[in-house]
């Protein structure tokens, strides 16, 4: 089983952390988080969508043993202080061959 680190930036404590997984809808059930299955899936034209807060600090993301789903991960965030326009995002992790098609 290959790995993925999602590693999420932050500089203070006042940030709010995300993390997107992204795979075919079939695959879903082949994506874990921290050894977890994630499983509040929004579906939409043959995909899957997971979207959720995360806390600060490395996060993995693994496929089950055996499974050849591929899926593309995004880490984001923002300050949560109103006065403050800080943000950030990157692509956190990548399992495929070009694209998930």
């Amino acid at each position: 089983m290959k790995t993925h680190v999602c590693v999420n930036l932050q500089y203070r404590q006042d940030f709010s952390n995300q993390l997107a997984i992204i795979t075919k809808e079939g695959d879903t059930g082949a994506i874990r988080l921290d050894g977890q299955p994630v499983t509040l899936w929004s579906r939409a034209w043959g995909y899957g969508y997971a979207a959720f807060p995360v806390s600060h600090g490395a996060h993995y993301i693994t496929v089950t043993p055996g499974s050849s789903a591929r899926f593309t991960a995004y880490a984001y965030g923002h300050s949560l202080i109103t006065t403050s326009s800080s943000a950030y995002g990157f692509v956190a992790g990548y399992k495929g061959r070009g694209t998930l098609n």
